[in-house]
């Protein structure tokens, strides 16, 4: 069975990862104690200090341990996307995992964006991810948006605040034009705005441009839900 770790022992082995001290990890890890809790802190300990042998030592440890769960440093990563953590983020970036975390579970753009962490949204397409490569989120906001008023409504609460998602993805280029297979016809974000009667969004696309569907020209893209 494995021990919960010390206070002490703990202090020593993060202290060991911020120094890039890889032989004194490694003995400390190898004394079979219980690392569940703070595995990703020796991870980030490691990484934000640029000790990147110690780094991979501590990866290649946890993926062989059977005491900690979820030990993928790619979690580790959208962790620090959904926290908006710009140091840890940037400190991946660096070792490539932009590249290696664009599943969907595991999208960092749209882990971000879903929690505010704008300060990393903009870091991400700094880093080379394209708005475009979500090019129906502005939809799928509006719907959630409107079914989130209608449910105020209902409950006599007449307010339909600023949206910060829709202000922000107009203000980094996303499409206002961009049509999208909806109940069974083409859809523009302003199309679904106006027949939802949300009112911030309609005069935020249609300050930057946006048109309904029957002013947009074909060819249309390949049909997709939200």
């Amino acid at each position: 069975m494995n021990d919960k770790i010390s206070p002490d022992l703990e202090l020593k082995l993060k202290l060991a990862c911020e120094s890039g001290d890889t032989n004194t990890v490694r003995q400390i890890l190898n004394t079979n104690i219980n690392l569940d809790m703070i595995h990703f802190s020796l991870l980030r300990a490691a990484l934000l200090n640029g000790h990147i042998e110690t780094f991979d030592f501590i990866k290649q440890f946890l993926s062989q341990s059977s005491t900690v769960d979820e030990v993928s440093e790619s979690w580790d990563f959208i962790s620090a996307c959904k926290e908006n953590n710009v140091q840890v983020v940037k400190a991946y970036i660096l070792q490539n995992y932009l590249k290696k975390s664009r599943s969907s579970y595991y999208d960092p753009f749209y882990n971000a964006f879903n929690l505010e962490a704008f300060d990393v949204c903009d870091l991400l397409l700094a880093s080379g991810v394209n708005i475009e490569d979500h090019p129906f989120l502005l939809h799928s906001f509006i719907i959630t948006e409107i079914d989130l008023y209608k449910n105020w409504q209902a409950e006599g609460i007449e307010i339909e605040p600023e949206s910060v998602y829709l202000k922000y993805l107009v203000s980094r280029g996303a499409n206002v034009n961009q049509t999208m297979e909806y109940k069974g016809r083409y859809v523009t974000p302003l199309d679904l705005a106006i027949e939802g009667n949300h009112k911030y969004a309609i005069e935020l696309l249609k300050a930057h441009g946006a048109k309904r569907s029957d002013e947009i020209s074909l060819p249309y893209p390949e049909k997709t839900d939200p």
